[in-house]
């Protein structure tokens, strides 16, 4: 079983675990990227140069390296992509394989934060107040503050700030929205949906520090006392076309959680799910086996604690030119 993983760049314990779980199957992991020295391409199987996602040839090249490589499953990883591939996947998907990404009206709706505040919000979860210009009438607003853009990622354009502030930190954000700041601690939720939407399994995790939003150190927690809540919100991204990898994001109030944002990709600190109990690569090649995967709620290890640093790889060539 072939797996490629598009948009591969850092993602090299991703990468890892999908090659395990495909040598398990006398497959083989390709990496797609535009770098050459993209670290996860170094180290994959086979790597696969692809043009930037904007080029109006990027769908054809995909599909090119999905008929030539057999791939059966294909893992977008990064946000810029998703919409995208869920908007072509039924093209590809002619070529033999699945695309692990969820229906592209979910994805849109993921995408734009204020949109899935108000969407969830609907839904009975609980999320920050929220307003975008045009509904904003400062003296309705707390006076501490967050400013994102609606379709952020990597924590860009975050500034955390006083209402008196607000006219002036605006116009640096692009479509800016603003949101009330939440107290209490932020933790991420590694989860994976089946193709059918069901939940499987999930590991919460204590967010202990973050470089460019993206976890570097991390500590898994229990779920107790948040466990109807994520199979809540799981439920709904289920019913929505919601399948494969999800990161949700929450901050835990002495009135509960309080969901902030949902990213139907896997998240950068998903390795320490995969250490704690959660083998989804693994568990998603079972899948496409046509393995019927039990739900292993809240079975994973807690208190386990994750750190990361840097490794290098070396080369006296690219694969490509740069």
């Amino acid at each position: 079983m072939n797996v490629l993983i598009t948009c591969a760049g850092r993602r090299t314990s991703l990468l890892s675990e999908f090659v395990k779980a495909a040598r398990r199957r006398e497959g083989i992991v390709a990496a797609a990227d535009t770098d050459a020295l993209a670290p996860a391409v170094m180290l994959a199987d086979t790597a696969v140069r692809m043009p930037p996602l904007r080029d109006s040839s990027y769908i054809s090249v995909l599909e090119g390296a999905i008929r030539d490589m057999h791939a059966d499953l294909v893992v977008p990883t990064i946000d810029t992509e998703l919409l995208l591939l869920a908007t072509y996947k039924e093209r590809l998907e002619r070529n033999g394989c699945t695309v692990l990404v969820s229906a592209s009206n979910l994805v849109e709706i993921l995408r734009d934060k204020f949109v899935m505040a108000s969407v969830f919000s609907r839904h009975g979860i609980r999320v920050p107040a929220c307003w975008v210009p045009g509904s904003i009438n400062a003296s309705d607003l707390p006076d501490a503050l967050f400013v994102k853009p609606r379709d952020g990622s990597a924590s860009k354009h975050v500034y955390r700030l006083r209402r008196s502030q607000l006219d002036a930190v605006l116009p640096m954000v692009p479509s800016p929205m603003v949101q009330e700041e939440i107290q209490g601690p932020e933790i991420t939720v590694d989860g994976l949906l089946d193709m059918a939407g069901r939940c499987v399994h999930y590991v919460p995790r204590r967010r202990v520090k973050t470089l460019a939003g993206e976890s570097v150190q991390s500590v898994t927690i229990d779920d107790s006392d948040i466990r109807e809540w994520l199979l809540a919100v799981f439920g709904i991204l289920g019913s929505m076309g919601g399948i494969g990898p999800m990161t949700v994001q929450a901050f835990l109030t002495d009135d509960g959680p309080v969901l902030s944002e949902i990213n139907p990709r896997f998240g950068g600190g998903v390795p320490l799910a995969f250490a704690a109990g959660g083998h989804y690569p693994e568990w998603i090649l079972q899948m496409l086996g046509g393995e019927h995967v039990e739900s292993r709620i809240g079975e994973y290890t807690k208190g386990l604690w994750m750190t990361r640093h840097h490794i290098e790889v070396f080369t006296e060539r690219p694969l490509w030119d740069q």
